[in-house]
C-alpha cells in the first residue's frame, strides 16, 4: 500500500423488507366477498319470510272462505229441528242420488214440508261444484257418521254404514275453502243431539210462579230472555240466549235450592226445540177423534157407534173428557178439555192427546203416555201431550203427569202438578184459534210467556233431544290440499 492509498470503506446493507401491498387488496376482497354473502343471506330470509307471510295470508283467506262454507251450511241445517238429517243426507241428483257426503247435499231445499220461511231460491243454496266467495269459493259436504251410526232403537244395537242414512242424529259438515291464490283450507264441523232441559221455551220467559225443576235434567231454558222471581228453583241451571234477571230473594239452584249457589247462565248458545205437529202420530192413534163429532177406528176408517168409546162428549169445536174415558193415545181434530179424574196414582191411566188445537188439562188425572216414539230422542220417549197450539196445566200436587208435555205455541202451568218428564213450546205462533178466536194462552204484554203456577218438573234426562254444533277442527296442509282433514271424525 503506498501513502497515497486509502482503504476501501465498507457499507453495510439494510435488511430487506417484504412487499405487502396486494395483501391488502386480498383482504378487501374478502371483506366484500363476506359482506355479499350476508347480504345475500338476509335477501334471502327476506325472500323466506315474505314468502311464508304470503303463504300464511292465502292459508288465512281460504280459512276464512271455509267458515264461510259452515256458516251457510249451518243456517240451512240448523234452520229448525229435523226429526231425520236423511233429507239432507239423500238430496242430491244424478249418479249420486241418495248418498251423502258428496258435496252435492245442498243444492236445494230438502225434501219433506219445510218450516215457514225457510229458503227457497237457487242463490241460497251451494251448489256441488262450490259457491263463489271472498275471491274465492267454498264446497261443502254433508257426511254421515258411518263409522259410529249406531242403531240403539234395537237390541242389539246394529251399526248403519249407509251413507245416505242418519239413524243417531250426528252429522258432520266439511267445508272446503279455496283462497284467491288457490291455497285451501278445510273446516269440518259436527252436529248432533244434545238433551233438552225439564222446561225449555223458544223466546222470552217470564216466571213469576215457583217451580221446582229436580233431577239431573232439572234446568229451566229460553231461547229469549228470562226473568225469574218468587220461589223458583232448578237443581241443574236457569239459562237463556238473552239475559236472566233475578228478583225473588228465594231463585236458587241445586239440590237445596239455595239462592247463594244460584247458577244462572244468560248469553248462552240456543237450544233447538223440534217442531212437532199432532199430525206426524196421526197413523199411531188409537182413536181418531173429529171436528164432526165422531169418533173414528183408524184401522178401518170408520167411525164407532154412538157412545162405544166412553168419556168424551164433542161441543163447538171441542172435545170433553171425563174420568171414564178408555186408554188409547187420542188424535183431536180441534181443542181438548180434560176434565175429571181418570187413573189413579196406583194405577194411572195411559193416555196421550194430540190435539191439532189447544189442549187444556183440568181435574185430577194421573196419567202414563200410552204413545211411545223413538224419532225425537236418542232413545225411545213417551209422549203424553202434543198440543198444535196452546197447552195449559192445572191442578193440584195430587195431579201426577209421565212424559212429555208439548205446546206448538205458548203453554201456561198454574196450580201445582207433579210432571215427571219435560214440558216444552215451541212458541210458532201467538194466534187466536176456532171456535170464536179464542187464545188459551197469550204471550204478555212484554211478549214473554209466563209460568204462574208451583209444579214439579223432575226429569232425569233421556227425552227430547235438539241438535246443535258440538265439536269443530280445521286443517291445513299441502299434502293433500284436497282433503287436508283426511277420515272424517268417525267416518
Amino acid at each position: 500500500m503506498t501513502a497515497c492509498q486509502l482503504p476501501m470503506a465498507h457499507r453495510a446493507r439494510a435488511p430487506r423488507v417484504p412487499d405487502d401491498r396486494g395483501a391488502a387488496l386480498i383482504f378487501a376482497l374478502l371483506g366484500i366477498v363476506a359482506i355479499s354473502a350476508l347480504g345475500l343471506g338476509l335477501v334471502s330470509l327476506s325472500v323466506a319470510g315474505m314468502t311464508a307471510s304470503e303463504n300464511e295470508r292465502d292459508t288465512a283467506r281460504a280459512l276464512a272462505v271455509a267458515d264461510a262454507g259452515i256458516a251457510h251450511a249451518r243456517k240451512l241445517i240448523l234452520w229448525r229441528e229435523w226429526q231425520s238429517f236423511d233429507q239432507f243426507l239423500q238430496n242430491d241428483a244424478g249418479s249420486n242420488a241418495g248418498v251423502g257426503c258428496t258435496g252435492d247435499e245442498l243444492v236445494d231445499a230438502p225434501g219433506g214440508p219445510l218450516p215457514p220461511g225457510y229458503p227457497t231460491s237457487s242463490a241460497d243454496f251451494i251448489p256441488a261444484a262450490g259457491l263463489a266467495f271472498g275471491g274465492g269459493s267454498y264446497q261443502v259436504f254433508v257426511c254421515d257418521d258411518d263409522a259410529t251410526d249406531w242403531d240403539t232403537s234395537v237390541t242389539p244395537a246394529v251399526l248403519d254404514t249407509d251413507p245416505g242414512v242418519d239413524v243417531n242424529k250426528r252429522i258432520i259438515v266439511r267445508s272446503v275453502g279455496t283462497g284467491p291464490n288457490g291455497a285451501t283450507a278445510t273446516v269440518e264441523l259436527v252436529i248432533a243431539g244434545q238433551d233438552l232441559p225439564a222446561l225449555i221455551v223458544n223466546g222470552d220467559l217470564a216466571v213469576p210462579g215457583n217451580p221446582h225443576l229436580t233431577g239431573a235434567g232439572g234446568a229451566a231454558f229460553a231461547n229469549g230472555a228470562m226473568a225469574l222471581a218468587g220461589d223458583a228453583c232448578a237443581e241443574q241451571f236457569f239459562g237463556s240466549v238473552g239475559s236472566v234477571g233475578v228478583s225473588g230473594s228465594s231463585v236458587g239452584t241445586g239440590a237445596g235450592c239455595s239462592n247463594a249457589a244460584l247458577d244462572i247462565r244468560p248469553d248462552s248458545p240456543p237450544l233447538n226445540i223440534p217442531l212437532i205437529s199432532p199430525n206426524d202420530y196421526k197413523a199411531l192413534a188409537t182413536y181418531w177423534l173429529e171436528s164432526d163429532g165422531n169418533i173414528y177406528d183408524p184401522a178401518t176408517g170408520l167411525p164407532f157407534p154412538p157412545g162405544a168409546v166412553s168419556g168424551w162428549s164433542f161441543s163447538n169445536q171441542t172435545w170433553s173428557s171425563n174420568s171414564n174415558i178408555p186408554a188409547g193415545t187420542y188424535w183431536v181434530n180441534g181443542n181438548v178439555v180434560m176434565g175429571g179424574s181418570p187413573g189413579t196414582a196406583a194405577s194411572p191411566l195411559p193416555m196421550t192427546i194430540l190435539a191439532t188445537q189447544s189442549v187444556d188439562i183440568g181435574g185430577s188425572p194421573d196419567t202414563v203416555p200410552a204413545l211411545t216414539v223413538s224419532d225425537i230422542g236418542n232413545v225411545p220417549v213417551g209422549i203424553s201431550v202434543i198440543a198444535g197450539t196452546d197447552l195449559l196445566l192445572a191442578g193440584s200436587s195430587s195431579q201426577q203427569f209421565t212424559g212429555i208435555y208439548y205446546a206448538a205455541h205458548q203453554l201456561n202451568i198454574s196450580g201445582s202438578p207433579a210432571i215427571n218428564g219435560q214440558v216444552l213450546a215451541y212458541n210458532l205462533a201467538d194466534t187466536s184459534y176456532p171456535p170464536g178466536n179464542t187464545n188459551k194462552v197469550a204471550l204478555d204484554a212484554a211478549g214473554r210467556m209466563v209460568i204462574t203456577g208451583s209444579p214439579t218438573i223432575n226429569f232425569t234426562g233421556s227425552g227430547i233431544v235438539g241438535t246443535a254444533p258440538v265439536a269443530w277442527r280445521e286443517c291445513r296442509t299441502t299434502t293433500n290440499p284436497a282433503n287436508p282433514c283426511g277420515p272424517l271424525w268417525g267416518g
